[in-house]
């Protein structure tokens, strides 16, 4: 099953895979000048379902959190995300919604 979430200028698709452990989110994060894969693992102590939609949210989070720490991620060397093409709130913790109208990215 696959989901997204949106922030500021990108998309983040997630899909849950079943695997050792509680599993893991695969997300793919799409701006309008890059796209990043990652694989984010399930929390090792679970308050809701791993399919349940605060669950793509926390993983939706977590991806961005990733993409945006520094070039060790990239596995290319490039750059990491810029923190611009998200939607962050006064705290520093990235906005995601899951509804497209709130989305203001990729045409």
């Amino acid at each position: 099953m696959a989901t997204h979430r949106y922030s500021g200028g990108a998309r983040l698709r997630l899909t849950y895979k079943d695997g050792p452990g509680n599993g893991k989110y695969h997300v793919t994060i799409t701006t309008n000048t890059d796209r990043v894969r990652l694989a984010v693992n399930a929390p090792a102590y679970l308050t809701v379902a791993v399919d349940s939609p605060e669950a793509f949210d926390n993983a939706a989070r977590a991806a961005v959190a990733f993409a945006t720490d520094g070039p060790t991620m990239r596995a290319d060397g490039r750059e990491p995300l810029s923190d611009h093409a998200f939607d962050w709130d006064t705290a520093g913790s990235v906005l995601v919604s899951r509804k497209r109208s709130d989305y203001r990215g990729l045409s």
